[in-house]
């Protein structure tokens, strides 16, 4: 694992959902959490408390007897910026063949356009007799400025949930400021050129013989590490803090060999 990614859970903040494991309760309901919501309405499902938990007393039983989609919130939006990741995890019991899904809402400052309903979304299906933790990662993109950790389904299930966590593991610009390289590389081939920005991992190629400019913008969740040149072009090695993995990305402008009949 990468020394910074270390170093960014090391810092880690602490749970965003303050009852995450169903423990304190209000008026009889664990506080925070919502009562559940389903498309088809209130009838079609039951949330309760059970005795039976991952860990602690209490957990919360969602029954679902309808066709549609149910979900469930431990606690209100939580706010961000552009660039933030965070983990969730969820400890689940499928008890039937239902299916649940751990994911989270990502939302702009008002209303609802450009919503990323089920982002990070990882799912478990039952039936199971033993507790299975559900984890995942989510980058946070811009335009979108809170999140709102959910588990959710579609079709009839009898499910336990317990022991939710959201943790904010860091920003992209975090890395981004370790990377020192130069701000561009260029390469020609017949007049043709092709820059590549590594902030933003930004290709951009123009052919001066007919004027015209193409541009594949990159990912914002990758963080450049180290421009190199090669033999054929340049090398970028960038590093995915979601995944923890590092992917090297290689590009080269070769002449296209005389036709042949």
């Amino acid at each position: 694992m990468n020394t910074l990614l270390w170093l960014s859970l090391w810092l880690a903040g602490p749970n965003l959902l303050p009852n995450g494991g169903c423990e304190e309760l209000t008026d009889g309901w664990p506080s925070g959490w919502s009562r559940g919501w389903c498309r088809a309405g209130a009838a079609e499902l039951t949330v309760s408390l059970a005795e039976r938990a991952h860990s602690g007393q209490r957990a919360l039983r969602v029954q679902h007897r309808g066709a549609q989609d149910w979900s469930l919130n431990p606690g209100p939006r939580l706010p961000a910026v552009a660039g933030d990741f965070f983990e969730l995890t969820a400890w689940v019991l499928p008890a039937d063949s239902g299916e649940i899904v751990l994911c989270a809402t990502l939302w702009p400052p008002t209303g609802d356009s450009g919503v990323q309903w089920a982002a990070g979304a990882v799912s478990a299906r039952g039936p199971r007799t033993a507790w299975v933790q559900l984890r995942t990662r989510l980058l946070v993109p811009a335009g979108l400025t809170f999140v709102e950790p959910r588990v959710i389904g579609t079709g009839p299930t009898d499910v336990l949930v317990d022991e939710l966590t959201c943790v904010r593991l860091g920003n992209v610009a975090d890395y981004q400021t370790a990377f020192q390289g130069a701000a561009l590389a260029r390469l020609r081939s017949r007049g043709v050129q092709l820059e590549l920005t590594p902030q933003t991992q930004t290709w951009t190629v123009t052919d001066p013989r007919s004027g015209r400019t193409w541009t594949a913008p990159g990912s914002p969740g990758l963080v450049p590490q180290q421009l190199a040149r090669t033999a054929e072009g340049v090398e970028l090695t960038t590093f995915d803090p979601l995944n923890e993995s590092r992917l090297a990305l290689r590009v080269s402008l070769q002449d296209s060999p005389p036709a042949t009949r």
